[in-house]
C-alpha cells in the first residue's frame, strides 16, 4: 500500500482531494475527512497488507 487511495479502493471509497493524513508509518495509516460519506479510515498493516480496517461513516454518533 503506497497511497491512501490503495487502501480506500479496497472498500470502494473514493477520497476527496482534501483528504487529511493523520498518521502514516510502517504499521498504521489513519485518514480523516476522507469523503462526503466517510469521516475517518484507520488501517493496520502487516507486511504491506491490510490487517485491520476501521471505517467511521458518521462522527455525529460520537457527539
Amino acid at each position: 500500500m503506497n497511497e491512501p487511495k490503495d487502501i480506500l479502493a479496497l472498500v470502494g471509497i473514493t477520497p476527496r482531494d482534501s483528504l487529511n493524513v493523520v498518521a502514516k508509518n510502517d504499521g498504521t495509516e489513519k485518514y480523516s475527512s476522507v469523503s462526503d460519506q466517510v469521516g475517518e479510515v484507520w488501517a493496520t498493516l502487516d507486511n504491506n497488507t491490510v490487517d485491520i480496517l476501521k471505517v467511521t461513516y458518521n462522527f455525529n454518533y460520537f457527539n
